[in-house]
């Protein structure tokens, strides 16, 4: 699992690859996710370029289908 970058009593945050940090994650454990999608070439996080999805040719659907295996993640009591 990766390290917390950040921890209280109040919760912890860990920054990384949304993908990577939520495999680690236990099922109903998270309460808010944040994050900042690739938007083609507008940001530079200094991290390898990557696909996201497949082909950057073909045409992307992003909704219920590409977040399905993260759901379990998240804890049903929090909003």
């Amino acid at each position: 699992m990766i390290k917390p970058y950040f921890e209280t009593d109040a919760g912890i945050i860990y920054q990384g690859h949304v993908l990577e940090v939520l495999s680690g994650m236990e099922a109903e454990s998270v309460h808010c996710v944040v994050t900042s999608p690739p938007y083609w070439g507008l940001r530079d996080y200094g991290l390898p370029p990557m696909i996201w999805g497949g082909d950057g040719a073909c045409k992307h659907e992003w909704g219920d289908e590409s977040i399905k295996k993260y759901v379990p993640k998240r804890d049903h009591d929090g909003a």
